[in-house]
């Protein structure tokens, strides 16, 4: 009788063995015991045996669910620094194999790759044979919510592999963990555990002290017991465990300390933190972290009460000594954990890095025990995540010195008491305002649509015009015949790092990496910052200068928060209003037409810093996407009635309902009926019917646009509906490893091709413009992929796992694109030159084109002024249309110009 539940068990053991399909896979018991065997050192690592236990298989997606509600539901969240629980972020961790597989098509479900990558997300450990990039290309829709962790030796250690050395009777000692091979002897289920090595169905748990749980297949299988807050990968370079501790690990043999997946930096969004508590090994094991000085590289030092001492850059151990290099690019990824903990929103504290520009400190905290199974027996220490550099004072540094306050000499003969005893200090009170200049000082309380007309002019003209090619005004510009030569305003009312990266230089925690951290950083100082920037880096001479260049119209980027916040927002709201007011009167006055770009919606309708919050996509997806997207009409309701005034009819000739949604990463068939209704609102809003509607081609492709649906819905005919595709070759490898010439001649034959293609309504969409392009010819520009990013050109952006210039080698540099432009070669700017001219040839076939964009504090390559100053770009825009010519026929290398720049 004994014999039968035991025979009953094994049945179901196959059964869920079985349902794996794979050969050779051990029983589900067998493996849980391996993986307890595994961990049974361990501190901070945990198994779930719930997968594994199941009779059938078990879909990837659910596990995730089964993880999370455990983590959040069951065990309520993990508790923060001050004991609040908050909910944990849930990631997969697998090999590459396992992300080949999921670009297969029909391999997944299209839902399960939603549900995966999508709402959790994926940390993936580069392995031999796997082309990760590829694999990468082809899941794009979910590209920024995978991390590739690339292995610096290559490692082809697999169960299939211990399994074949078993059979041929071929020692495993180097390959299997330490305490599978002890228990293996005189055990015969242990020896089959050995000879089984497998873990298929088991999670593994590795907790983390921010709310990350990493859910993962991991494929390393060797063990150390040093603390958790550095490792020692045997031929590695060491780098510092960015996240703290990780949370439970799914399918998967056991993860070592400090295994790989423990040291991404790449991430990508939001949430709260917590932590999972611990007890003695923490006490044990403190960490106390200080800074190391280096010469050639940053390095973390990490000694414990127990008095052992680990250090990137030289570590003691057992005795000896062992060195390990930080390499440098793995450093600048590393530093990256700024952008990354803002993705995920993890909430990183305490310790970092120090490098010999810029040590940093770093604290660490205990953590204490729970009883419940998620934190049974588990102990853990926190480490090393990027920590907060502060001035002298103990204040965060955010902002650059702004100028001296302008001389607002046109509040003289106004007495403060004329104002409202309740507007008194508030948006309605000039008195308040950084700069006055040339705003009307009458007071009024007057709103259309429900938006301020303080510091409006009640008298305007519109007998100007941009210059003598161009209708003044009062005329009408013929579009679709009259290339648009147009320039953005970007980085000014909606920041963008790179193009102002003085107000993004603080090393605070967590960091600065977009409005949304900034402002939540500043707190009640965020007006006073944000409206000397909107005063001091777009001012009225500006708009004269950018007329002298010769444009004639001007897309000016700005967010909802120009209109209203909602609850829980650090945005300052309403004071850019008061400047886009002001923009489009000197615009005005210049002869320029008004593109508006609603460049931000609640929510982020991308997930990228520029829409305002580097995190998920929050517009049209999760919990409250339809009530961000439900908001963003309502602002489109009041900003339409707004400029539905007479005094803009001429002058807003274009509007923008929203700035690159990501539709690959959305419901498309959710964004076309947004979209129908916004255009809905705009045409029944009182604007003129004229306005040009511009839509976002939701970088899908222009000819994916062809008989959209989009065409079909009510009030959408393409009379006055313009599509706007950003037109970049540096941010797809494929384009941006092109050799010069060939590079040319993408830009000037394919772009036009696609120009053409789209404007032909038998072919493609109909009407079509680039609302933004660029002269840079490489990625280098410091903070252009988020905060202390790296490039793609020099293979130190994360999910790179070499060089992409044309050479593809350690010989690409960015020294010479982010270089005093004084110093580039005259071939360089040659260069330059002929890659701005081909862009705006191709565009003109269509209705023209919106440079990206006018100023930038230092990337020379990204702001038409600087572009003129430095001598690769004319002075003005239409001597670029007659400059060189594309017929190429360059030879690039011979005059000098390398592949590698």
């Amino acid at each position: 009788m004994a014999v039968e539940p035991l025979m009953e068990r094994e049945i179901e053991d196959r059964r869920g063995t079985d349902a794996y399909k794979k050969a050779g896979l051990a029983f589900a018991e067998h493996r849980i015991a391996m993986c307890r065997l595994a961990t049974k050192e361990s501190d901070w690592i945990m198994v779930d045996d719930w997968e594994a236990s199941k009779a059938e298989y078990t879909r990837t997606a659910l596990v995730l669910d089964h993880i999370e509600h455990e983590i959040n539901e069951v065990n309520g969240g993990v508790r923060d620094s001050t004991g609040i629980r908050r909910k944990a972020k849930v990631a997969l961790m697998s090999g590459a194999d396992l992300i080949d597989t999921m670009s297969v098509p029909g391999v997944w479900a299209r839902e399960d790759l939603d549900h995966i990558l999508g709402r959790y997300g994926a940390f993936i450990i580069e392995r031999m044979g796997t082309d990760l990039v590829k694999a990468l290309e082809t899941l794009e829709p979910w590209r920024d919510n995978i991390y590739a962790i690339p292995q610096l030796i290559q490692n082809d250690v697999s169960s299939t592999k211990v399994r074949q050395f078993l059979r041929k009777d071929m020692s495993i000692s180097r390959l299997a963990l330490r305490c599978i091979l002890k228990g293996s002897r005189g055990d015969e289920s242990h020896t089959l555990l050995a000879n089984n090595a497998t873990s298929k169905g088991v999670t593994t748990c590795a907790k983390v002290d921010t709310e990350m749980c990493l859910s993962g297949k991991a494929t390393r299988s060797s063990m150390d017991s040093d603390p958790p807050g550095i490792y020692h990968d045997r031929g590695r370079h060491a780098r510092e465990n960015s996240y703290g501790h990780l949370l439970p690990h799914t399918r998967s043999a056991a993860i070592r300390p400090g295994h790989p997946v423990a040291n991404s930096t790449r991430t990508s969004r939001r949430t709260t933190s917590g932590r999972i508590p611990s007890s003695s090994y923490a006490e044990k094991h403190r960490a106390q972290f200080s800074q190391v000085e280096s010469s050639r590289a940053p390095s973390l030092n990490v000694r414990s009460k127990s008095g052992r001492e680990a250090e990137v850059k030289v570590t003691k151990r057992k005795g000896r000594k062992r060195r390990t290099t930080l390499d440098h690019n793995h450093y600048r990824d590393t530093t990256r954990t700024r952008d990354i903990s803002q993705s995920l929103n993890l909430d990183l504290e305490k310790a970092t890095f120090s490098s010999p520009k810029e040590p940093r400190q770093s604290r660490v905290k205990n953590l204490s025990n729970r009883s419940n199974p998620w934190s049974r027996r588990r102990k853990c220490i926190f480490a090393a995540t990027i920590g907060s550099r502060r001035s002298s004072a103990g204040h965060n540094d955010v902002a650059a010195p702004m100028p001296t306050q302008p001389s607002n000499s046109n509040l003289n003969g106004i007495a403060p008491s004329s104002i409202p005893e309740g507007a008194r200090g508030t948006y309605l009170d000039p008195f308040t305002w950084y700069d006055t200049t040339d705003f009307n000082l009458t007071y009024t309380n007057e709103t259309v649509g429900g938006l301020p007309l303080m510091g409006l002019n009640s008298t305007y003209s519109d007998d100007t015009r941009a210059n003598a090619q161009v209708p003044p005004l009062t005329s009408k510009f013929m579009y679709g015949t009259t290339p648009i030569r147009g320039v953005n305003l970007g980085g000014w009312l909606s920041l963008e790092p790179f193009i102002t990266p003085s107000l993004f230089s603080s090393t605070s925690t967590p960091p600065i990496v977009d409005e949304y951290t900034l402002t939540a950083s500043l707190g009640a100082n965020a007006p006073n910052v944000l409206e000397k920037h909107y005063a001091t880096f777009i001012k009225r001479d500006t708009f004269a200068a950018i007329r002298a260049a010769g444009f004639d119209h001007i897309r000016i980027s700005f967010s909802y928060w120009s209109v209203t916040t909602y609850p829980g927002d650090p945005y300052v709201r309403g004071i850019s209003f008061r400047y886009l007011l002001r923009a489009i009167e000197y615009c005005r006055m210049n002869g320029l037409r008004v593109n508006l770009d609603l460049h931000g919606v609640p929510g982020s309708q991308n997930g990228w810093n520029h829409s305002g919050r580097l995190g998920p996509i929050g517009w049209l997806n999760g919990t409250d996407g339809q009530l961000n997207a439900d908001r963003t009409l309502n602002i489109h309701r009041q900003l339409t009635t707004f400029f539905a005034q007479p005094r803009y009819a001429n002058i807003v000739t274009m509007y923008g309902l929203v700035n690159e949604p990501r539709m690959a990463a959305l419901n498309q068939s959710a964004v076309l009926n947004w979209t129908a209704t916004a255009i809905t609102i705009l045409r029944q809003s009182g604007m003129p019917q004229s306005t040009v509607a511009v839509i976002g081609d939701g970088f899908l492709g222009l000819a994916n646009w062809v008989d959209s649906p989009l065409l079909l819905l009510p009030n959408t005919s393409t009379q006055n509906l313009l599509l706007d595709a950003h037109q970049y070759a540096i941010f797809a490898l494929d384009q941006l490893a092109l050799p010069h010439a060939e590079k040319l001649a993408y830009v000037c034959d394919g772009f036009a091709q696609q120009t053409n293609a789209s404007m032909n309504s038998s072919k493609g969409f109909g009407n079509f413009i680039c609302g933004e392009w660029s002269q840079a010819d490489t990625d280098c520009a410091p903070n252009l992929n988020n905060v202390g990013a790296g490039s793609r050109w020099e293979g130190t952006y994360l999910l790179n796992e070499q060089p992409n210039c044309p050479l593809k080698n350690s010989s690409c540099s960015c020294q010479e694109p982010n270089g005093d432009p004084k110093t580039y070669r005259e071939v360089y700017k040659t260069w330059l030159q002929h890659f701005a001219a081909g862009q705006m040839k191709s565009f003109n076939y269509g209705w023209g084109s919106f440079y990206w964009t006018w100023l930038t504090e230092e990337a020379t390559q990204w702001s038409w002024k600087l572009g003129m100053e430095a001598g690769i770009l004319p002075s003005n825009v239409r001597m670029l249309d007659e400059s060189v010519s594309c017929e190429g026929g360059v030879d690039w290398a011979g005059q000098g110009l390398g592949e590698t720049i």
